[in-house]
């Protein structure tokens, strides 16, 4: 769900007005942020093997799925 609102503002909203090397820009420095504060939140927690498999199983298709390769690379952490 965060994935696609996001998309939805930057997409519609923004990227019309940016070239496309600043809309990149945007784009990255957003997954950054977001990856950024989903590391922080999971590292706080506490899984067992099967609790790990399945976060990373429902992030590998709910978020990182989603973004291109670029980004993919950058939130493989």
């Amino acid at each position: 769900a965060l994935v696609q609102i996001v998309e939805t503002v930057v997409a519609q909203g923004l990227e019309p007005l940016l070239t496309t090397a600043n809309y990149d820009v945007l784009v990255q420095l957003v997954v950054d942020a977001v990856v950024m504060r989903l590391e922080a939140l999971v590292l706080q927690k506490r899984f067992n093997q099967l609790g790990g498999l399945q976060l990373e199983r429902e992030m590998r298709q709910e978020s990182i799925g989603r973004l291109h390769l670029p980004m993919r690379r950058r939130s493989a952490r």
